[in-house]
């Protein structure tokens, strides 16, 4: 098995954005030791859901931390568990959660733990971004807009939050996909990627082409998915029906109101008249 740690310092063309072009990726299929070949074919990359696509002229880029979670650096140890790379991301929720405490935060409750510095952990390696530091003005928008959606009660443990995790800290947190949208049970029958494949790649036109700075962008996605049910989703699928309640509601005491308005009137206004019998 790939040292995870290692496989992250061995991609650094793009430490930034966490993606490293597949050029570059074959380019350096080994330490200079010698320690490990990264062989995968182009086919089954894209089956693990650890590639970015292609964008213009420029050629796909593997997403670091995805890979280094996914199953090819994983050793079976046996028929019932899989030993694998440490999810570096845990130590970051971690932090959130033991600041903020509760299932949701607001946007303002995220900002504040993420700027004041993450708490050192067994599970964070010495490259992640510890230190206090204030979020750029990209990562506040697309805050504002996962805030925006649960009502600025954003689940910690939802697909979206998890997204802008991924962008927070690109080498350390997984871009969560959709689920359904992978499917790694039938994948590529061919796993190794041949020398003249590489070749390929590293001459190519589009693999000599600089990185795009705006890597990752075109992956961000509105789409959420809750692990349970969110308050803030009641708060939404209340919200139809919230309104023509309140007016029932309304109707029926102002109708109670008339009522008792009407006998009050009667009896303090209206004279009685008497019952007139008759006799036959």
């Amino acid at each position: 098995m790939r040292h995870a740690p290692q496989v992250q310092h061995h991609h650094c063309r793009l430490p930034r954005l966490g993606r490293v072009s597949l050029s570059d990726f074959y380019g350096r299929r080994t330490t200079p030791t010698g320690a490990w070949v990264f062989e995968e074919t182009q086919d089954y990359l894209e089956n693990l859901g650890v590639l970015e696509k292609a964008a213009g002229d420029r050629e796909p880029s593997l997403l670091i931390p995805n890979y280094v979670l996914s199953m090819s650096n994983c050793v079976e140890a046996s028929d019932f568990y899989s030993i694998c790379c440490l999810n570096e991301c845990d130590g970051i929720f971690q932090h959130l959660e033991a600041r903020i405490q509760a299932p949701v935060a607001s946007k303002d409750e995220i900002t504040h733990a993420i700027e004041e510095g993450i708490t050192l952990s067994p599970l964070l390696s010495s490259t992640v971004h510890t230190e206090a530091r204030n979020l750029s003005a990209t990562l506040r928008t697309k805050l504002e807009e996962v805030a925006s959606y649960h009502y600025d009660m954003i689940p910690l443990h939802g697909r979206l939050f998890a997204q802008w995790l991924h962008y927070a800290f690109p080498r350390e947190c997984p871009y969560p996909h959709m689920s359904g949208t992978l499917s790694r049970r039938s994948g590529p029958s061919q796993t190794e990627v041949t020398e003249d494949e590489i070749k390929q790649h590293i001459e190519s036109e589009a693999g000599r082409r600089a990185p795009s700075p705006e890597a990752g962008q075109s992956m961000w996605s509105p789409q959420e998915e809750l692990l349970v049910p969110s308050h803030s989703h009641h708060k939404k699928a209340g919200g139809f029906l919230r309104q023509p309640v309140l007016i029932v509601i309304l109707v029926l005491f102002s109708a109670m109101v008339l009522k008792e308005l009407k006998r009050v009137y009667l009896i303090m206004f209206c004279k009685e008249v008497p019952f007139a019998g008759y006799d036959i």
